[in-house]
């Protein structure tokens, strides 16, 4: 993955954008020497939403085997949820 700095970004935005997409590289967004975010390609985003909800869907074909009903929080606690997230 390339790493560029917030600054450089907003210099080089349009030539990076191009870069993505052709190449398929992902780039690091720095700002004070740390990665905060990343830009990447829509393919990849795409994948992992796609990756998210294939994880979200076996948690739950995973409560619905249970054969015992458990508590409704107990439920989103195993999906890693909390009732704040609905």
């Amino acid at each position: 993955m390339i790493e560029k700095t917030i600054s450089k970004l907003r210099e080089e935005l349009a030539e990076t954008l191009e870069s993505v997409y052709h190449t398929k590289t992902r780039v690091g967004v720095k700002r004070r020497n740390k990665i905060m975010c990343v830009v990447m390609p829509l393919e990849d985003a795409r994948f992992l939403e796609r990756l998210e909800e294939a994880y979200d869907i076996e948690k739950v074909r995973q409560v619905l085997a249970n054969p015992d009903p458990i508590p409704f929080e107990d439920a989103l606690k195993e999906c890693g949820l909390t009732a704040d997230d609905l």
